[in-house]
């Protein structure tokens, strides 16, 4: 189902996606950020939408601005969350498995959205 949920945005963002498994995550660029859609790892099924960055390109209070606006929150009953890895700081998102082509857009958007109130400083 998901592969028909990614084909339709392909076409609607006018791009084209590599293939989405549990074991090939899809990555892609949008306005100059990192996204990656993962499948979970673990028993139970749900996805997770990331957009990551740089931690290096931020300065300290930029960085303590995202942890108190992404540390684990709800907003419109979607989950929204904040790590690190490595190098890189990821906005994260959890959808279930059964989501829509609109559903991973909104993700997207939102993430996206969460981002750029923390760098305008809203």
């Amino acid at each position: 189902m998901i592969d028909r949920e990614i084909n339709e945005l392909e076409s609607r963002w006018g791009v084209s996606f590599s293939s989405f498994s549990k074991e090939n995550p899809l990555s892609f660029r949008w306005n100059g950020l990192d996204y990656c859609l993962e499948s979970s790892k673990g028993e139970e099924e749900f996805l997770i939408m990331s957009l990551s960055f740089p931690v290096a390109s931020y300065d300290k209070h930029t960085l303590m601005m995202f942890l108190s606006e992404c540390s684990v929150f709800n907003r419109h009953s979607i989950e929204f969350s904040v790590g690190f890895a490595k190098d890189r700081i990821m906005l994260l998102t959890k959808l279930s498995s059964d989501i829509s082509a609109m559903d991973i857009e909104n993700s997207v958007l939102n993430l996206k959205t969460i981002y750029d109130k923390v760098i305008n400083g809203e």
